[in-house]
Protein backbone atom coordinates (compact mmCIF):
# COMPACT_ATOMS: atom_id res chain seq x y z
CA UNK A 1 0.00 0.00 0.00
CA UNK A 2 1.13 3.52 -0.76
CA UNK A 3 0.28 6.58 1.34
CA UNK A 4 0.61 10.16 0.15
CA UNK A 5 0.56 13.20 2.43
CA UNK A 6 0.05 16.70 1.09
CA UNK A 7 0.18 19.89 3.14
CA UNK A 8 -0.88 23.17 1.54
CA UNK A 9 -1.34 26.65 2.97
CA UNK A 10 -2.44 29.96 1.64
CA UNK A 11 -3.43 33.17 3.40
CA UNK A 12 -6.89 31.82 4.26
CA UNK A 13 -6.59 28.08 4.81
CA UNK A 14 -4.35 25.19 5.84
CA UNK A 15 -5.13 21.81 4.30
CA UNK A 16 -3.72 18.39 5.11
CA UNK A 17 -4.67 15.59 2.74
CA UNK A 18 -3.75 11.97 3.34
CA UNK A 19 -4.44 9.56 0.47
CA UNK A 20 -3.85 5.87 0.03
CA UNK A 21 -4.39 3.33 -2.70
CA UNK A 22 -6.17 0.82 -0.47
CA UNK A 23 -9.66 -0.58 -0.77
CA UNK A 24 -12.47 1.90 -0.19
CA UNK A 25 -15.02 1.33 2.55
CA UNK A 26 -18.41 2.49 3.79
CA UNK A 27 -17.72 5.74 5.64
CA UNK A 28 -20.86 5.36 7.76
CA UNK A 29 -18.81 2.74 9.62
CA UNK A 30 -16.74 5.66 10.96
CA UNK A 31 -19.58 7.99 11.79
CA UNK A 32 -21.62 5.23 13.47
CA UNK A 33 -18.66 3.64 15.25
CA UNK A 34 -18.54 3.33 19.02
CA UNK A 35 -14.83 4.16 18.90
CA UNK A 36 -13.44 7.61 19.66
CA UNK A 37 -10.93 8.12 16.83
CA UNK A 38 -13.16 9.74 14.21
CA UNK A 39 -15.13 11.66 16.85
CA UNK A 40 -11.94 12.96 18.51
CA UNK A 41 -10.41 14.13 15.24
CA UNK A 42 -13.61 15.99 14.34
CA UNK A 43 -13.97 17.62 17.77
CA UNK A 44 -10.35 18.79 17.82
CA UNK A 45 -10.66 20.32 14.37
CA UNK A 46 -13.91 22.04 15.35
CA UNK A 47 -12.07 23.65 18.29
CA UNK A 48 -9.76 25.42 15.81
CA UNK A 49 -12.48 26.21 13.27
CA UNK A 50 -11.58 23.27 11.04
CA UNK A 51 -13.36 20.55 9.12
CA UNK A 52 -12.65 16.92 8.39
CA UNK A 53 -13.93 14.92 5.48
CA UNK A 54 -13.26 11.54 4.00
CA UNK A 55 -13.60 10.51 0.38
CA UNK A 56 -14.18 6.79 0.05
CA UNK A 57 -16.73 4.18 -0.96
CA UNK A 58 -16.73 0.38 -0.99
CA UNK A 59 -16.68 0.31 -4.80
CA UNK A 60 -13.57 2.46 -5.25
CA UNK A 61 -9.87 1.94 -4.85
CA UNK A 62 -8.18 4.53 -2.65
CA UNK A 63 -9.23 6.77 0.20
CA UNK A 64 -8.63 10.39 1.08
CA UNK A 65 -8.81 12.14 4.44
CA UNK A 66 -8.91 15.94 4.16
CA UNK A 67 -8.52 18.32 7.10
CA UNK A 68 -9.05 22.04 6.51
CA UNK A 69 -8.39 24.82 8.99
CA UNK A 70 -9.54 28.38 8.38
CA UNK A 71 -6.67 30.76 9.20
CA UNK A 72 -8.67 33.99 9.31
Amino acid sequence: MEVFIQLTKDSKELTVMIEDNGQGFDKTLLTNSKGNGWRNMNSRLELINGTLEIETSPSQKGNALIANVNLQ
